[in-house]
């Protein structure tokens, strides 16, 4: 009786399962065959210093320029 309990128990899981393809296309990240990843600098901030102000900050993530503010700020008077 415990076998048939166990046997059910494994039928249910294995058709609940989601089917895998047996291969991903060349561009999926998943595929063997794909190109790797570039490398992250983790560890830039701590091997140099930062680009000073006016200085390209190419490769410094979140070292953007930031938009132009709005002179009013949002606020809108009636004149």
């Amino acid at each position: 009786m415990q076998i048939r309990h166990l046997l059910a128990a494994a039928a249910l899981l294995l058709g609940c399962t989601r089917s895998m393809p047996s291969s991903f296309p060349r561009a999926s990240a998943a595929s063997p065959d794909a190109a790797e990843a570039p490398r992250a600098l983790v560890a830039r901030s701590l091997l140099g210093e930062p680009p000073l102000p006016g200085e390209s900050t190419a490769g410094w993530d979140g070292l953007e320029s930031a938009p132009a503010a709005d002179p009013h700020r949002g606020h809108r008077h009636a004149h």
